[in-house]
């Protein structure tokens, strides 16, 4: 995973990338049964397509509060 072009991601840089906690995420795989493509080491690692599918699950609020940080910092 230490790789830079690499496009898997933990739970907690989607959490980060999406701007929501990391249990918001946690419920949203396991609520969606959103499967992990592999482990790094013990955590579990999600490529481009969980994270389109993990963001829908959370719906308009991810993406709703992106949009107020970037408002913020305008």
């Amino acid at each position: 995973m230490g790789a830079p072009d690499s496009k898997y991601l933990t739970v907690g840089e989607i959490a980060a990338r999406l701007q929501v906690s990391l249990h918001r995420v946690e419920y949203a795989i396991r609520a969606h049964n959103i499967p992990a493509v592999g482990r790094a080491g013990n955590a579990r690692v999600f490529d481009d397509s969980a994270l389109k599918r993990i963001k829908a699950a959370l719906g308009s609020k991810a993406s709703g509060a992106a949009q107020l940080q970037e408002a913020a910092h305008a």
